[in-house]
């Protein structure tokens, strides 16, 4: 889906763009590996092609002034090499921007915005990096092809540097605690990991079932 939407504003930059030609550029970018049979593939398939003509019909009326698609970036962060990409970067007036990140899956709400670090890393990423001003911070949920917008101050993103030094203190001194959950179950490690271990004795335990 990312890359048809990029394809799109790279051929709407020129010209109107007709909804069967997204059709046809999601057909030559669709890939079958990963389903795990020909009606999930389907499902997917259509699921992706009714979210693309809502997406047509909101961007066919108004094409957003877009600078940068799938921009990727290297900046230092304490001494730390931050690495990444960023989906779109839209210009509002002058150097402020839009950055724009689309999702596929669960729509995010403004709170999932308003927390989100990546977008903070894409913040100063554009400060950084590419010397712009991301006066707004955009979350664009394809599946209700609704976007949810937030904003990063000084303080904000103060906060998210201070984030990625106290996590890259912790690889560099071997400190990866687990966090046994739900998802664990989904794990391809757990033969290897220790607090899977400590948790096999407790299903077992008759006691843990009170």
């Amino acid at each position: 889906m990312h890359a048809v939407i990029g394809r799109y504003m790279e051929l709407r930059k020129k010209r109107a763009v007709a909804f069967p030609e997204l059709d046809q550029i999601l057909r030559e970018l669709w890939s079958s590996a990963g389903f795990s049979d020909r009606y999930q593939e389907e499902e997917y398939r259509r699921a992706g092609l009714e979210q693309l003509a809502a997406f047509h019909a909101i961007h066919e009326r108004a094409i957003p002034d877009v600078v940068e698609k799938q921009k990727g970036f290297t900046m230092k962060v304490g001494g730390t090499d931050v690495t990444g990409y960023i989906d779109q970067i839209n210009r509002l007036a002058g150097r402020q921007v839009e950055i724009v990140d689309y999702k596929t899956g669960r729509p995010k709400t403004r709170k999932d915005a308003d927390n989100d670090c990546q977008l903070s890393l894409y913040a100063l990423a554009a400060r950084q990096v590419l010397r712009l001003d991301p006066v707004r911070l955009t979350f664009y949920n394809l599946a209700t092809n609704e976007p949810v917008s937030t904003s990063r101050d000084d303080q904000d993103l103060n906060k998210a540097r201070e984030r990625v030094e106290e996590v890259a203190a912790r690889i560099r001194a071997g400190q990866f605690e687990a966090l046994p959950g739900f998802h664990c179950r989904y794990c391809e490690y757990r033969p290897l990991c220790p607090a899977h271990e400590q948790l096999i004795p407790l299903a077992s335990d008759p006691r843990s079932e009170k």
